[in-house]
């Protein structure tokens, strides 16, 4: 019995001395790790949910590509009564993200709500 704790000890140890090499290579890459994101434009932004200096969220008053809206139009043009969770499944994003840029394209004029779906307007 004494052998067995005292192999369980070992095997333990040398486990928690792995664990802690590997705990020091996480913060070395995280160190790493540059402060600003590079946007694909080029401009630099910080990550989701820092504040500036004058304690406003970033990315709060930033413009808007258009992108995500572009592509669901994009799939209501090939199917108007596709469903929101499909153009989700379809783009790889949640259906509730889908129903934000549903309401967005209304408001700007862009998709029209109707009983057999969501028409694009010209």
């Amino acid at each position: 019995m004494a052998d067995a704790i005292a192999e369980a000890r070992k095997t333990l140890e040398v486990r928690l001395t792995e664990l802690r090499a590997e705990v020091k290579a996480i913060e070395r890459a995280l160190k790493a790790l540059p402060s600003a994101v590079q946007l694909r434009d080029g401009s630099k932004g910080s990550t989701k949910g820092q504040t500036s200096k004058s304690g406003s969220r970033s990315g709060s008053g930033r413009q808007r590509s258009g992108r995500r809206a572009e592509q669901v139009l994009t799939e209501l043009k090939k199917d108007s009564k596709a469903s929101a969770s499909t153009i989700a499944e379809e783009l790889g994003m949640s259906a509730s993200h889908v129903h934000g840029v549903f309401r967005s394209l209304e408001k700007r004029g862009k998709i029209k709500k109707t009983k057999q779906g969501r028409v694009p307007q010209a």
